[in-house]
């Protein structure tokens, strides 16, 4: 081959690696902006969940728990309201799993044993679905999740609605 040739030959190699360069640094700044969307989801949901936590009396809470599982009775405001209180908390948990898992931050693993979780508690105690729509639902990605999943509950438990 001449010179020409090679040079070519050298140029062509040089502009794949300059692309292929540029490609690897656009998929760094995508994880690394996934990243740091992922930080700011977990700061928010647990400064919510603290927020539902600090405020909780525990020994309503309590009473409410076992009155809950003892079939003990109405639960009283408070008991309610703590109980609505750890929701919530479990709530904002649950749905920053969701964006991490969004994010590919969390493992597909993982989010499933949350799923799984989620419908368990559903099944021990009915109520939890109902509390969980009474959050603050601004994610209508996780809204749509969460529809779906009462859907597959219902359909699983035989519980829909008629």
């Amino acid at each position: 081959m001449k010179l020409p040739t090679y040079q070519f030959v050298a140029q062509i190699g040089a502009a794949f690696a300059v692309v292929a360069s540029l490609g690897l640094v656009a998929y760094e700044l995508k994880q690394s902006r996934d990243l740091a969307v992922g930080e700011l989801a977990l700061s928010v949901y647990d400064a919510e969940a603290d927020l539902y936590l600090t405020i909780l009396d525990a020994e309503a809470y309590n009473r409410g728990i076992y009155k809950m599982e003892s079939n003990g009775g109405e639960l009283t405001w408070d008991e309610r309201k703590n109980y609505w209180r750890v929701m919530m908390a479990n709530q904002a948990n649950t749905i920053a799993k969701f964006e991490l898992w969004k994010l590919g931050l969390l493992s597909d693993a993982e989010w499933e044993w949350s799923v799984q979780q989620m419908k368990r508690n559903w099944t021990e105690r009915p109520e939890d679905r109902e509390i969980m729509y009474e959050g603050n639902l601004r994610n209508p990605e996780f809204l749509e999740m969460l529809d779906k999943l009462t859907t597959e509950w219902e359909a699983e438990n035989d519980t829909a609605p008629e």
